[in-house]
């Protein structure tokens, strides 16, 4: 095979590590360089490539040491190839400013880290780029587009809503792009089949969710929770951003993006936003408890229900339906007279833990767009989601498990991107009117049998694998499997015996 000069994107992980020793151990490849959160010894000396700190790409002093060190280049004409993916880059770096920034800066800062990465790729000849799951953070977003732009290759590994079942793609817009697992793995067969016939199977990250939706409605549900909750997080906030930094003491952020954008660059100003953000989710709340409505559940209602932002499952991967509020009007545009569209916001969208990433997400003007489209009905955040969907004639979601799970119970869903279970007979993708119009014409998508879910089983299995992202569903029981898992498929792709 000719060689293979990887980049990894997220080698932060024991898991990733492990499974690139195995694929160097394959033969002709290595590792050229990394993207991590912080240094690492293990990486020094298991791979001996340059590793790239992510914080040190918001940095002006980064980029002026690679000058002279790299004699960096800067291609006019590749840049001005780039600009139809700013507002990919704009988009993911809300997760990473409280502060908004100017256009001005964020394409400056996005300029600076494509003339990197494409001067990086190509003094190293890297040929093949990882993502240990979707880039949907601006760096890695960076790493992406110039891969792209230079025609290198892009493994890109995505979950799906199965617990450890994990496929491979190449890029993000494509779905069509996927690589065929080539295995006649029974004990996978078996895990998907279980999935699909007991309504209560989730996967460890649905699950989490789960929690902490309970969590949430509990939190706003009880004032003494509530009171409590608020004193601590104020507390903590004060406690960690202002008295330990007056000893030059850092503690781990709560906002797990606070090494990168402008956390750090006016402390008292984030530490307020901070507590801000607290009493700010509780008006939120309260606003929309004003303008919900109880669901009449004996009409004909589509369920739209909202995703938690920011998050990939939106940006990148639903595209332009990253604005929900576009997919809800085309909804209401195309939706049958007699039908109704009850919203339903995501619980966990209120947490009052500051996390600073949704910030740019929601306002009372978002839930009035809302309610002010015609046929459109703003719900209680925490409504029953299972007794909505049971009753529902229909569920919308742009690529959420609340799609999979009302499949699961025999339910349409209408998504409006690209996801795992797209090609499920129950799973409709609309990306105009027209697609809609087909969709609600057939009525007897109202009175289905009951579907065998047989077919997509055959189909999705193909392309599924055990593997992990190398942090909520690993230990050291399933490590080394799972680790073998990836590494082999990767093996198989960069030795071009892969499906």
């Amino acid at each position: 095979m000719d060689n293979k000069n990887i980049f990894i994107c997220g080698a932060d992980t024991q898991f990733v590590q492990e499974t690139f020793k195995k694929v160097m151990s394959s033969g002709n490849s290595k590792i050229m360089g990394v993207l991590v959160t912080e240094f690492q010894k293990k990486i020094d000396d298991n791979f001996k490539c340059e590793q790239i700190i992510e914080q040190d790409l918001f940095k002006n002093s980064f980029f002026l040491s690679k000058i002279s060190s790299y004699n960096l280049e800067i291609d006019k004409e590749f840049l001005k190839k780039s600009k139809n993916y700013f507002h990919l880059f704009a988009s993911s770096y809300d997760r990473i400013q409280p502060i908004p920034n100017a256009v001005y800066n964020l394409n400056n800062i996005f300029q600076k880290q494509l003339i990197f990465f494409k001067n990086f790729i190509e003094i190293n000849k890297i040929n093949e780029v990882f993502f240990i799951n979707t880039p949907h953070y601006p760096s890695s977003i960076s790493i992406y587009i110039v891969a792209k732009l230079l025609n290198v290759n892009t493994i890109i590994q995505q979950r799906t809503d199965i617990d450890s079942l994990f496929f491979l793609r190449k890029d993000i817009d494509n779905f069509s792009a996927l690589y065929q697992i080539d295995n006649e793995n029974t004990a996978l067969k078996k895990h998907i089949d279980k999935y699909f016939k007991y309504n209560n199977i989730h996967s460890i990250f649905t699950s989490l969710g789960i929690k902490k939706n309970n969590l949430t409605i509990n939190l706003f549900n009880s004032k003494i929770f509530k009171y409590f909750i608020i004193t601590k997080n104020i507390f903590i906030i004060l406690y960690s951003d202002l008295f330990l930094r007056l000893f030059g003491i850092k503690k781990k952020d709560i906002n797990y993006s606070s090494d990168m954008g402008n956390y750090y660059e006016n402390n008292l100003k984030i530490t307020l936003i901070k507590i801000k953000r607290i009493f700010d989710s509780f008006n939120l709340y309260k606003h929309l408890c004003t303008i919900s409505v109880e669901p009449k559940l004996d009409e004909n209602f589509l369920l739209f229900a909202l995703h938690f932002q920011p998050e990939r499952s939106t940006m990148p991967e639903g595209g332009i339906f990253n604005d929900q509020i576009l997919a809800l009007k085309l909804l209401s545009q195309n939706i049958p007279d007699n039908f109704i569209i009850y919203v339903k916001e995501h619980p966990r969208q209120f947490d009052i833990f500051p996390q600073l990433s949704k910030r740019h997400y929601r306002n009372k003007e978002y839930y009035n767009e809302i309610n002010n489209i015609p046929k459109v009905k703003i719900l209680h955040p925490f409504q029953n989601l299972e007794n909505l969907i049971l009753n529902a004639k229909f569920i919308s979601t742009i690529t959420g498990s609340v799609g999979i799970e009302a499949i699961k119970k025999n339910k349409p869903c209408i998504i409006f991107s690209q996801t795992w279970y797209m090609k499920h007979p129950l799973s409709y993708l609309a990306n105009h009117s027209k697609d809609l119009q087909n969709i609600f014409l057939n009525t007897s998508y109202l009175n289905i049998p009951k579907t065998n879910h047989n077919k997509f089983i055959n189909y999705i299995k193909k392309y599924l694998f055990f593997s992990s992202d190398g942090k909520l569903n690993i230990n050291k029981n399933n490590l080394n499997t799972y680790s073998n898992n990836l590494s082999n498929e990767l093996i198989k792709i960069y030795t071009n015996k892969h499906k």
